[in-house]
């Protein structure tokens, strides 16, 4: 049985998002099917993008808000699959820190974010409660 290679580019440091891929190769399922699979993690996650846009590795993961901005600077990419049905990120703030659910308690405070396009998120998100970026400080 001749063995094929393929190497698997993560969007970080190995998560319980991750776990199918973690789990196949403990498994044994890429060696049943004559797979030799590399998992690896990368030194920045911000470079994930293009490091699977240059065609350096076969398979990356990446959330699929990055995947369609990736598509839009033409980078040969095509979507395969998705592990989550929705994405892996969320806000979160101390219970009793004073923030309510409408966020106006945000109006002149910083706010943090991830990733490329956090601050799209967090615009997007304030805006449905009449909010807009002059209101706050996104860092």
């Amino acid at each position: 049985m001749s063995t094929d290679k393929i190497t698997f580019l993560m969007n970080w440091h190995a998560t319980p998002y991750h776990a199918p891929l973690y789990l196949a190769q403990a498994k044994g399922y890429f060696k049943d099917e004559g797979i030799k699979a590399a998992i690896m993690e990368p030194n920045d996650p911000g470079d994930v993008t293009e490091i699977i846009g240059s065609k350096k590795v076969d398979v990356g993961f990446k959330a699929m808000i990055h995947s369609l901005a990736a598509k839009a600077r033409d980078f040969p990419i095509q979507s395969i699959g998705s592990l989550l049905d929705e994405p892996f990120t969320g806000e979160v703030y101390l219970k009793d820190c004073g923030i309510t659910p409408d966020f106006h308690t945000l109006k002149g405070e910083r706010i943090g974010y991830v990733g490329e396009f956090g601050e799209i998120q967090i615009d997007e998100l304030t805006s449905h409660y009449g909010m807009s970026p002059s209101d706050y400080t996104a860092i």
